[in-house]
């Protein structure tokens, strides 16, 4: 480990504090019978978080504009939702988009964007995600144990250890560590959208190192995984599924995929219909939170749009709002033909969970990973000394 520094400990905390958080409360709440830490750890880390601010003055003009849309959009939306659709009665932060959005997201966006060395924060990025890992597999085997198969929250067990998988197996690569072998874990217990996205980012991997002239090692991992699933895919599937009919185990990917129900989204369809309805109500979108807007209108209390583009339209129109996120794709194809190293690194595995995640889940406007990548993708030319704007605070 080098030498400490407080600006990537801080990235790596308030990334992956949450989903350590969700994990250890798990543990601690089914398998011992003890009370949730929660309110420690969401203080501490708000603490990191507020602490950061002192950066802000390093941040780009991208990133002013950023502040200033949250500043004006969170509050516009207390005004038309009312005050407990961005603060919740107990403070909860989770249930809090204002508290969440300045005490741990926003943060990460300055933290992201004025951070030289990379390779520290991957130090502390990797061994924090190797702990949130070692406490995905007690977490869900306590869920399993304490709740019946089918109320175990499998979107929150699976997409809190998305991000760690990511950072393990690019720091893995990179530094030729050992990688704990929970992926095909991940991929059988886990929920569809989490699993797709792993696999997309094994696939973008595999891309990068072979554009990165690591063609012997992408052949020889890429043949080594095709062999495996030949040989060994069809012997697991079976003996799990005959898990899951004796009643031993219960996967959700599995169970979808045997009763053909894998592709079906019922209850994110009946979500997109309710929203398509408010925006031809409003087509010029309701602001920061217009698809709780909508929903809760319908009497849908606290029920948000699980799908970015859906979001982007329902806050800033059938113009804007899909301009934005053409500009954020092809934002994003530029970052990554133009970033290299741990820049570059960074921004490939946070694509699964600051970007692909958000088209069947989440909401980017509360998704620590998604003010990682602004921050990457909005960025000035890489090894160019970011820009002072103090004349803009």
């Amino acid at each position: 480990m080098k030498s400490f520094d407080i600006k990537s400990f801080s990235l790596a905390l308030l990334l992956m504090g949450p989903p350590i958080n969700y994990y250890l409360n798990t543990v601690l709440q089914y398998g011992f019978g003890l009370p949730t830490i929660s309110a420690f750890a969401y203080v501490f880390m708000a603490v990191v978080g507020a602490y950061s601010y002192r950066y802000v003055k390093q941040i780009d003009r991208a990133g002013v504009i950023i502040f200033t849309l949250l500043v004006i959009g969170l509050p516009l939306a207390a005004l038309l939702g009312g005050f407990n659709m961005v603060i919740s009665p107990d403070l909860n932060p989770l249930d809090s988009p204002l508290l969440l959005v300045f005490l741990y997201c926003f943060p990460l966006y300055i933290l992201t964007s004025t951070i030289n060395d990379f390779g520290k924060a991957f130090d502390y990025l990797y061994y924090f995600a190797i702990f949130n890992i070692v406490l995905f597999i007690p977490s869900y085997y306590y869920s399993q144990l304490s709740l019946s198969a089918l109320r175990v929250d499998y979107m929150s067990i699976s997409y809190n250890v998305l991000i760690a998988i990511c950072v393990c197996l690019g720091v893995s690569w990179d530094k030729k560590k050992w990688l704990p072998a929970i992926i095909l874990l991940l991929i059988v217990v886990g929920s569809r959208g989490a699993s797709l996205s792993v696999l997309i980012y094994i696939v973008l991997l595999l891309i990068t190192k072979l554009i990165g002239g690591e063609k012997k090692m992408v052949f020889v991992i890429s043949a080594i995984a095709v062999v495996a699933v030949l040989a060994f895919g069809s012997y697991y599937y079976n003996e799990v599924t005959s898990l899951i009919d004796s009643g031993e185990m219960y996967s959700r990917n599995l169970s979808k995929l045997d009763d053909s129900s894998f592709f079906s989204h019922d209850d994110r369809n009946e979500i997109k219909t309710v929203i398509e309805r408010g925006i031809d109500s409003n087509p010029f979108g309701y602001g920061l939170l217009g698809d709780r807007i909508i929903m809760q209108n319908e009497h849908y209390e606290g029920v948000y749009a699980h799908n970015i583009l859906l979001e982007l339209r329902a806050d800033f129109g059938i113009l804007l709002g899909p301009a934005i996120f053409i500009l954020l794709l092809l934002k994003m194809f530029v970052s990554y033909r133009r970033l290299d190293g741990y820049r570059k690194d960074f921004l490939v595995m946070l694509i699964p969970a600051g970007f692909i995640k958000l088209l069947f889940s989440g909401s980017f406007l509360i998704e620590p990973a998604f003010y990682c990548l602004l921050a990457l993708v909005f960025c000035k030319e890489n090894g160019k000394k970011i820009k002072m704007l103090r004349n803009y605070f």
